[in-house]
């Protein structure tokens, strides 16, 4: 099965060139007919960029995840807790910002391993939440995201130059892991100053 062959790896700094270049064609494929070559250009510019990139992949709120064949990375994720979305920021959550799969991939489950080693690294990073923005008329894209549980919570709008159009805002209700809090909080123990006091 092509999915038993799936390498999934957190990026590194030697994958900012693979980031930039795939996520410059794979966005220019999608949406490259809807808007004047002048208004793209700049997008692209502006959101995969080299410094942007390499800026990101050391930011500990953004984990890009590498998937790969034989070697060969054919897709890429983007988590992000940058910024959360003003209808969700009283919870924790996280953004689910790209998935990107190589075109000629599509329908050999390389959208599902990302998606759900996605959800692992919320889980696994007690999130309560992952959501995400997907453009309205892009109904292949909506059925993916429910077969794995998001389901609508509000619209927003997106900008591209001189265009602008309808997002469908996404979410998934995550289980908090338990061992991890419980983990984490120990961890957190361990961390505090030893001090002493005189009475």
């Amino acid at each position: 099965m092509e999915a038993d062959r799936i390498i999934i790896t957190q990026a590194s700094l030697e994958d900012a060139d693979f980031i930039i270049k795939f996520g410059t064609e794979t966005f220019q494929d999608a949406y490259g007919h809807a808007h004047s070559k002048e208004d793209m250009n700049a997008y692209l510019l502006s959101a995969f960029n080299k410094e942007k990139t390499l800026d990101e992949l050391c930011d500990n709120n953004i984990v890009y995840l590498i998937a790969s064949i034989e070697g060969k990375p054919i897709a890429y994720s983007k988590l992000s807790t940058s910024k959360a979305h003003r209808s969700l920021k009283e919870c924790s959550s996280i953004e689910l910002e790209r998935i990107y799969v190589a075109k000629e991939m599509t329908g050999k489950k390389i959208g599902s391993t990302l998606m759900k080693k996605s959800l692992d690294i919320a889980r696994e990073r007690n999130y309560k939440t992952l959501w995400l923005a997907v453009w309205e008329f892009n109904p292949l894209a909506v059925a993916f995201y429910e077969r794995f549980g998001f389901k609508s919570f509000g619209s927003d709008i997106f900008t591209l130059g001189k265009t602008k159009r309808n997002l469908i805002l996404m979410k998934k209700e995550l289980k908090v892991n338990i061992l991890n809090l419980t983990q984490n909080f120990f961890h957190c123990l361990h961390q505090l100053p030893i001090t002493t006091a005189n009475y």
